[in-house]
């Protein structure tokens, strides 16, 4: 039976079944330690057969009518009052001695003997503990095999112990790097929750992206799985919780491998700017995702402003147009020169002061705009805008009526928690 064990544990080793491993790795050791465990306690029985246990105790032992098999074991000395046991006492024994008197010493007298019979005797704790120091070739030398059993047991422990233990070790280590490889490649399946997913990969535009947003406290524990298929690596493996996923962004596999349905926002890249199918591809990626996880926030990258209806009719949250905000913020450094610059500073988490949005306070509500630009310009804080039911209203009118679920815009140095 135990030849089937080891020989079913060998072959899952090589399957890399780490569960099954785990489980024939506990019932091997086990099996050891129980084995261990009978043939030692059965010698300690036999070492121990003439050993007298004894405890002072005065008794009136003529009325004490023990029962025949338990007669040969027990003995009394009148003179010295002493009360004597024959050989280890078993827990059975214990229990049938505790029934034949309730006198307090006579309770205790038992119990020191039974504890101290089990001293001698070697527990399951004992013989897991030897198990485990014995295949791990350490050896304390604290417990040893006295019976011919026992040594028989340990001759096994000793010698299958090094092979047993090196090569499961070298499995578990072997599985720990092929899935280190697994998620290098991008082939692993991400079990996240809350996370944000990059489609598409530009060095330059993912590398920056990543530093500005870990740049705001708030979301530098938010987990980025990068997703493209442009990459045969990890292109940032240093990263902390940025993950690769191999694959198209245009394929429901490949996003499903990503989490798209349980992440919480999603960015679509132009991979390139010279790409005459980018924006197309752009399009189809949103209306899967829109398709696949409805509630998720999408923002999405296009190179033709001529795209923008139908990145809207596919329900794209936000829409960014490269090609148009490169152009205004030329018009604005020739008609305002330093406005670029200024521009830059509010968009950037990683200098100066940046442009946050939150939700307008309930004490704000039916009040106007004035009041809360007014209390805001004491915390240093300049609104700009307000966000009502997804319409914008930059810079409005100081009698504007700030409502329920109203949001505002504003420039400080750091987010209003």
């Amino acid at each position: 039976m135990f030849i089937i064990i080891l020989r079913k544990f060998f072959t899952n080793l090589k399957k890399e079944n780490i569960p099954i491993i785990f489980a024939y790795a506990i019932v091997i050791s086990l099996s050891t330690s129980i084995l261990f465990y009978y043939f030692e306690n059965r010698q300690i029985e036999v070492d121990n057969e003439k050993s007298e246990f004894q405890q002072t105790l005065k008794v009136d032992y003529d009325k004490l009518s023990f029962p025949s098999k338990l007669k040969d074991k027990i003995s009394y000395n009148n003179t010295k009052q002493l009360f004597v046991f024959k050989g280890l006492m078993s827990e059975a024994e214990k229990d049938i001695l505790l029934t034949y008197s309730k006198d307090v010493n006579y309770t205790n007298a038992i119990n020191n003997i039974f504890n101290q019979s089990e001293e001698k005797k070697i527990s399951y704790g004992k013989s897991i503990w030897w198990t485990i120091v014995t295949f791990t070739t350490v050896g304390y030398g604290d417990i040893y095999p006295l019976s011919i059993g026992g040594k028989i047991v340990a001759v096994f422990a000793m010698v299958f112990g090094i092979g047993f233990i090196g090569t499961f070790m070298a499995t578990v280590a072997n599985i720990i790097i092929q899935a280190r490889g697994k998620e290098l490649r991008g082939m692993k399946k991400m079990s996240l929750k809350n996370h944000l997913i990059i489609c598409g990969y530009n060095k330059l535009k993912v590398e920056h992206f990543v530093k500005e947003f870990r740049s705001d406290p708030q979301f530098k524990d938010v987990s980025i799985v990068i997703l493209t298929n442009s990459l045969e690596t990890h292109p940032m493996p240093d990263e902390v919780n940025v993950h690769f996923v191999k694959g198209e962004s245009t394929d429901d596999e490949a996003l499903n491998r990503a989490g798209i349905q349980n992440a919480s926002k999603v960015i679509v890249l132009a991979e390139s700017n010279q790409d005459s199918t980018a924006d197309e591809k752009t399009i189809l990626t949103v209306m899967l995702i829109e398709e696949i996880n409805p509630g998720i926030y999408t923002c999405a990258e296009i190179l033709s402003p001529m795209k923008k209806g139908l990145l809207k009719k596919a329900h794209c949250d936000e829409i960014i147009t490269v090609s148009e905000l490169s152009v205004n913020l030329m018009v604005q450094a020739l008609q305002d020169p330093g406005v670029p610059r200024i521009i830059e500073e509010i968009v950037s988490n990683t200098y100066g002061q940046q442009i946050h949005k939150s939700l307008v306070p309930k004490d704000f509500h039916q009040k106007t705009f004035y009041d809360l630009l007014l209390e805001l310009l004491k915390e240093e804080c300049i609104v700009l805008a307000l966000d009502r039911n997804g319409d914008n209203l930059v810079n409005p009118p100081n009698n504007t009526i700030l409502k329920e679920g109203d949001t505002y815009y504003y420039i400080a140095k750091t987010r209003k928690m």
